[in-house]
């Protein structure tokens, strides 16, 4: 008891939070910039003794998080799926096979592969050459995990939602999963603490029918709760849920009086202490800024009787407290979204994501096929609607004061000043291009191909859009130029040219020109192929006039001259 009551004093000092925070950036600081961590491999070796730690299915590869002197990705190139059935999460393997350096970007803007395995301590994906099974995993909670990956194994669109669900591995289509993402709900499809909050919600009810006291319901809730993480693999956001729970029941059993927003710093204060790197998680910084923003004004909702205002209020202070995240990370914003979660967190919540669970209970995926039907032709007509919008990707230095703006905004939203000033500042993010001029030719990086874009004058010419065609199916890896476009803040291309016909040319051209306004297109001599007369129609649907066989392009004081004026055989 003396020792509680000792925490209660420290928990209650005025200053001891202000403190926790400090140490706590210090800390960051330290051991993610000052300290730079190596591998112990030099690269050379080829024989590996590893435990697997996670399996995740890809296209045409089984992708394993191995443990041995050090985490690393494990890359197996299969023909059928049930050829990997035989592995299983726990299992202690011998591989014979060379060690790979991920990638850093090529791109400005684009994703950093390296960077990303380095803030999850792996430096090497080792490319599998041959592998064998020493020993089965023996693991009885590993075990259930496998059982549920196995009887979960195949990629129907049932069972992918089933997965999801179940156990947070998101194998959606890449399209659909875009299309998610571009309406502003993606967070509805990863488990997150609104799903955690669901099954613990579920577990008190019943719990409450053996009317056992407070005290005991949480340990066994507690239990759950760690085992259920430990099943999802302990994800991040999912990591800030449960121990936010954890500390909110504490404060309340303990009589500790502290508020929520201070049971939020303590357990991101906690989470990074655990891995100053979790930092660099996307879902990890949403879920917190977030949570953040919603703790802290809930006077703007708490007292709100209608579920659909309350629900509209904590959507739009998600949307406006996630903005600066969204755009530093993916570049353009669904305006809309704040009304589209007002109808899709009460639909994935109460009926889609339950049905998902006893879906797989009863073996049934009647209904669920129905409801994902309905769902994903939702979410391809709200993507007719034109609500996306770009903003060329903000420093960090303008991601803060966006956050001071938005502060100062929900803090006096009833003093206008502070909602001109944002409109102000988001009018003149949004115009940077044509506010700060800059002239640059950019040779961009699509592996096999070429794509050059040139900024002339404030005259934006695209040259190519490479393509590759291994990625036709991936919306992301595909769309490399329109990614760097968006993050440049360009909305309009002036002129569009496309050296010739094949894949690897001009692949992406008809998503740029249904995604930007694209003013003239210049084609070069001799008929066109397949690929050009399918460009030609979204061309003609769109009104953008096309051209080809043209001598000089005229621009300022500038000329492109092209060289190819006749048509030759090579």
């Amino acid at each position: 008891m003396l020792c509680l009551k000792k925490l209660k004093i420290i928990l209650q000092y005025k200053y001891f939070y202000l403190i926790l925070v400090i140490i706590t950036f210090i800390f960051f600081l330290f051991f993610t910039k000052i300290i730079k961590y190596k591998s112990i491999y030099n690269g050379n070796e080829t024989e590996f003794y590893v435990d697997v730690k996670d399996i995740d299915l890809k296209d045409n590869y089984i992708l394993l998080t191995v443990k041995s002197k050090e985490k690393m990705l494990a890359r197996i190139y299969y023909n059928k799926k049930n050829q990997m059935s035989n592995i299983s999460l726990g299992d202690k393997l011998y591989i014979n096979g060379n060690l790979i350096l991920p990638n850093n970007n090529t791109n400005p803007n684009q994703f950093n592969y390296k960077k990303y395995l380095y803030n999850k301590k792996i430096y090497y994906i080792l490319n599998v050459k041959k592998y064998k099974i020493i020993k089965k995993n023996r693991n009885i909670i590993l075990g259930i995990k496998n059982n549920l990956l196995n009887n979960l194994n195949t990629n129907n669109r049932e069972q992918t939602y089933m997965r999801l669900f179940l156990l947070g591995k998101n194998n959606i289509d890449s399209k659909v999963k875009n299309n998610y993402r571009l309406m502003g709900v993606s967070h509805l499809f990863a488990i997150s603490g609104m799903h955690l909050y669901l099954f613990i919600g579920i577990f008190s009810k019943l719990l409450k029918k053996f009317k056992l006291n407070n005290f005991s319901s949480f340990i066994i809730i507690l239990s759950f709760l760690i085992f259920y993480l430990f099943i999802i693999g302990f994800s991040p956001s999912l990591l800030r849920s449960g121990v936010l729970y954890s500390i909110f029941k504490v404060n309340k059993l303990f009589n500790f009086n502290i508020s929520k927003l201070k049971c939020l710093i303590l357990t991101i204060c906690f989470l990074i202490f655990l891995n100053p790197f979790i930092c660099y998680n996307v879902g990890f910084t949403f879920s917190s800024i977030i949570s953040f923003y919603l703790i802290k004004y809930n006077n703007l909702y708490k007292n709100k009787k209608n579920y659909f205002i309350k629900l509209l209020i904590i959507s739009l202070i998600a949307f406006i407290s996630s903005f600066p995240i969204v755009i530093y990370n993916y570049y353009e914003i669904n305006v809309l979204s704040p009304l589209y979660n007002l109808i899709m967190v009460p639909f994935v919540s109460f009926i889609f994501f339950p049905l998902s669970i006893l879906s797989w209970i009863f073996k049934n995926i009647y209904f669920l096929r129905f409801f994902i039907n309905i769902l994903e032709s939702a979410i391809k007509i709200s993507n007719i609607i034109p609500s996306v919008i770009f903003f060329s990707k903000p420093s960090i230095i303008v991601v803060i004061f966006y956050y001071c703006l938005i502060t100062l905004f929900l803090t006096f939203y009833k003093q206008i000043i502070y909602l001109v000033f944002m409109i102000v500042f988001l009018i003149v993010h949004y115009n940077y291009n044509l506010l700060f001029h800059k002239e640059y030719l950019l040779t961009i990086d699509v592996g096999q191909g070429d794509a050059f874009l040139m900024n002339l004058n404030q005259r934006i010419i695209l040259i190519d859009t490479g393509g590759n065609i291994n990625v036709k199916g991936n919306a992301i890896e595909q769309h490399t130029v329109s990614n760097i476009i968006k993050s440049m803040g360009i909305k309009k291309i002036n002129y569009f040219v496309i050296t010739h016909g094949d894949y690897d040319h001009m692949g992406e051209s008809i998503n740029l020109a249904n995604n930007f306004k694209v003013e003239k297109v210049i084609f070069n001599c001799g008929p066109y192929n397949d690929l050009e007369q399918e460009l030609i129609k979204v061309l003609d649907k769109k009104r953008i006039p096309y051209y080809s066989c043209i001598k000089e392009l005229n621009i300022d004081k500038n000329k492109l001259y092209f060289l190819q004026t006749k048509e030759y055989d090579n």
